[in-house]
C-alpha cells in the first residue's frame, strides 16, 4: 500500500514581507532628514566650489588619469591572479617545501605595509644597481642594463600592488577549492571522468561560489590601492588631480572630482561582482548532484 502521507516540499519557505511599523517609518524619516542636512550644507559650503568641480570633472587630464587607473588596476589584478593561483597550488600541494614557500610568501607580503612595498620596489636600484640575466654565482652575464631602466614607476606600482594582492587572493582561491565536497571529487574520479572535465565541470563552478564574492572585493581593493602609486608619480587619477590643484589651489573641489570618478569605477566593479555571484549561485532548495548529472550525460 502506497504511503499516502505527503512528503515535505523541497521548495524553500518564502520570506514574509517586512511589516511597516512606526519605528521603520521614523527611521526612514530620520535618514532622509540627515541626508537633507548634509546635502544642504554641501551645496552652500563656499569651499566646495561646485563650478570648479564641473569644470574639471571631464577635463582631459582627469580622463587620462582615470584611464591610467583602470589600466593599472587590470595589470595589477592580472599579476595578483597569477601569483595567487601559484601560491594557492603550493599551499594545497603535498610538497612540504612548496607549502613553506607559499606560507613565507603570504607572511612577507601581508606583513609589510603596501606603501612601504611600493617604495622598496621603486628604490630597488639602491640594492641592485644592475639588472642582469646570466649564470648566477659569479658566472658570465648574457644581458645587463641599469636597474632604473627596468624598475620604472609603473613597474614598481604593478609589482608592489600585484604581489601584495596575490598574497590575499591565494587564500581566496585555496578556501574556494577546499569548499568543494571531497565526496563529489572522489565519485567523479571513480566514474572515470577526465581531469579537465573534473576541474571545469565540477570543481571550478562550485569553487566560484566562494571565490567570486571575495575576489570581487579584492578587485575593488586593488582599484583603490592604485591611488598609492601617486607617490611614485604614476599619472593615475589621484596624481592627475593633485597636479591640477597644486597649480590652482582648489584642493577640495578637485578631490571631489577624484571621489566621483572612484565611485563610478567602484560602482561598475560592484555590478560585475554581482553578476559573477549570480552566475555561479546555487539555486535555493535545489538538490545539486553534479557527479550524478555527469554520469547520466
Amino acid at each position: 500500500m502506497a504511503d499516502s502521507r505527503e512528503r515535505p516540499s523541497s521548495t524553500p519557505h518564502l520570506v514574509s514581507a517586512r511589516r511597516i511599523t512606526p519605528s521603520l517609518i521614523l527611521s526612514a524619516l530620520a535618514g532622509v532628514f540627515a541626508i537633507a542636512i548634509v546635502a544642504s550644507a554641501a551645496i552652500r559650503a563656499p569651499a566646495l566650489d561646485w563650478s570648479t568641480f564641473r569644470q574639471y570633472l571631464f577635463s582631459s587630464t582627469v580622463r587620462k588619469g582615470a584611464a591610467n587607473t583602470v589600466l593599472l588596476t587590470i595589470l595589477c589584478e592580472a599579476l595578483a591572479i597569477a601569483s595567487g593561483a601559484v601560491v594557492a597550488a603550493l599551499l594545497m600541494g603535498s610538497n612540504a617545501v612548496g607549502r613553506i614557500v607559499g606560507h613565507t610568501y603570504q607572511w612577507t607580503f601581508r606583513s609589510v605595509p603596501e606603501l612601504a612595498q611600493l617604495l622598496f620596489w621603486f628604490n630597488l636600484a639602491l640594492v641592485f644597481p644592475q639588472f642582469k640575466i646570466g649564470i648566477p654565482f659569479g658566472g658570465p652575464s648574457l644581458w645587463a642594463t641599469n636597474m632604473n631602466t627596468v624598475m620604472t614607476p609603473w613597474t614598481a606600482a604593478i609589482l608592489g600592488i600585484g604581489l601584495h594582492e596575490g598574497a590575499y587572493l591565494a587564500e581566496v582561491f585555496r578556501s574556494g577549492f577546499l569548499s568543494v565536497d571531497r565526496v563529489q571529487i572522489d565519485a567523479a574520479r571513480a566514474l572515470g571522468l577526465p581531469r579537465r572535465k573534473l576541474v571545469v565541470d565540477i570543481i571550478f563552478p562550485q569553487a566560484m561560489r566562494v571565490i567570486a564574492p571575495n575576489a570581487g572585493s579584492r578587485l575593488i581593493g586593488t582599484l583603490k590601492l592604485t591611488a598609492l602609486a601617486s607617490v611614485l608619480a604614476v599619472p593615475e587619477l589621484l596624481y592627475s588631480v593633485q597636479s591640477i590643484y597644486s597649480r590652482t589651489f582648489e584642493t577640495i573641489p578637485l578631490l571631489l572630482v577624484a571621489t566621483a570618478w572612484y565611485m563610478l569605477m567602484v560602482g561598475v566593479l560592484r555590478l560585475l561582482q554581482h553578476w559573477l555571484e549570480r552566475r555561479y549561485e546555487m539555486p535555493q532548495g535545489a538538490a545539486v548532484d553534479v557527479v550524478g548529472a555527469e554520469a547520466l550525460a
